[in-house]
């Protein structure tokens, strides 16, 4: 009997440790508090793009700081749990095919920016195409937390299973003492919410590329980042020419065949 004992309570120890190791930090922003986040930002952005009064940069980003206080969450907050999703796609995964339904359901212009549309694409056709959709360069400033440029770009009828995924960007300013390094995420989500992720650390100025694989599946959409170190804070970086290729795996015959 007492070896029974032992065994279950060896069990429910086992059991509360899984689920602590699931646990999110408490520094991290919650699942369910991104996921509203994450909504309101996809309407916000909504609004900067089919609204004039949006169209500068500027006040795409006052848009976008007004949704972080609306949320109590500061830009800083925000950044470092992207980071930290970005090490658990399986729970940003779920996050985001929650995201794309809550919109779907409450906001059709919204939908318009995340469903696949049948008649006119969001991106072009061709074999190797520039889906980039943000602007082409981005200041780093750790001084005020602003040191994560994160992108998230939904699939189209124009994107087809093993499509290749070439991200590129010219860093410049990376401070040359710091014992961390910045770090380029890439992920992809396909229909089936299966994801596959690709990271690179960079430690020197330069163009640095990252590359992934549609891995015998539709896409569903295209999520990444750029981190560069917070410290020193003073030290300012630049990443510039950023690009995001689409390309048919036909054009790319030598590659390996991708894993399913």
């Amino acid at each position: 009997m007492f070896k029974t004992a032992h065994i279950i309570g060896s069990g429910i120890l086992l059991a509360f440790l899984l689920v602590a190791c699931e646990q999110t930090p408490s520094y991290i922003i919650s699942p369910p508090q991104m996921e509203d986040l994450l909504v309101d930002i996809h309407k916000a952005e909504a609004i900067s793009d089919n609204i004039t009064k949006y169209a500068s940069e500027g006040e795409k980003e006052r848009l976008r700081q007004s949704v972080f206080r609306r949320h109590h969450v500061t830009q800083a907050q925000f950044d470092t749990s992207l980071v930290w999703y970005s090490d658990h796609m399986t729970k940003y995964s779920q996050i985001y095919t929650n995201v794309t339904s809550r919109i779907r359901e409450e906001d059709e212009a919204v939908k318009n920016l995340l469903v696949e549309r049948k008649t006119t694409p969001l991106t072009p056709p061709g074999d190797s195409v520039n889906i980039w959709n943000k602007a082409s360069y981005f200041l780093f400033e750790p001084r005020l937390y602003r040191h994560v440029l994160s992108f998230n770009i939904s699939a189209d009828d124009n994107f087809r299973e093993n499509d290749l995924f070439q991200f590129s960007v010219d860093l410049e300013g990376l401070p040359k003492d710091s014992p961390d390094k910045a770090r380029i995420t890439l992920v992809i989500q396909h229909r089936n919410d299966s994801v596959y992720s690709v990271v690179r650390e960079v430690s020197q100025d330069g163009i640095a590329t990252i590359e992934a694989q549609a891995q015998n599946e539709r896409v569903s959409r295209i999520i990444g980042s750029i981190e560069v170190p917070l410290h020193p804070m003073w030290q300012e970086s630049y990443a510039r020419n950023i690009s995001l290729l689409r390309i048919r795996y036909k054009k790319r015959p030598n590659l390996p065949q991708a894993n399913s």
